[in-house]
């Protein structure tokens, strides 16, 4: 029998996944004792991701997986990320890794719906710039 990160058989039923997060109703708690080590286990970037996470959503953390404010919350976020100068690839990588958190909360059971699902991502000018070298690279 093969076991995942929290001790349960590989394959459990939903139900009792379900049983499983009972109690795990805060983000950082979601975060800490499900999504972390499932990402630590089945991805190469979960460190990654879990520092993300911890570095962009903490003020998030203490906050209820199920709650209706989720949407807005992030959009004023992401406005003020890019208030302070954050590039908008940085941003909607940012979002992105929230998503997952929920999406993979979704899978589990533990929210009815991903939250974020609804958010575009900001659009990215994907034309390329045009870079000129100094004139004195020219002259050399």
């Amino acid at each position: 029998m093969c076991l995942d990160s929290r001790g349960r058989a590989v394959g459990d039923a939903p139900q009792d996944i379900r049983k499983s997060l009972r109690g795990i109703n805060t983000l950082n708690r979601f975060i800490d004792e499900e999504y972390a080590p499932h990402e630590l286990l089945n991805h190469k970037t979960g460190e990654m991701s879990r520092k993300r996470l911890e570095k962009c959503f903490r003020e998030f953390y203490g906050r209820p997986l199920v709650d209706r404010k989720w949407h807005a919350d992030i959009l004023a976020w992401r406005a003020k990320r890019v208030e302070e100068g954050r590039t908008l690839s940085t941003v909607n990588r940012d979002v992105a890794t929230l998503g997952a958190v929920f999406s993979h909360a979704v899978r589990t059971g533990a929210l009815p719906e991903n939250p974020l699902k609804q958010l575009r991502q900001f659009k990215i000018d994907s034309e390329e710039k045009v870079r000129y070298l100094p004139q004195l690279c020219r002259e050399g």
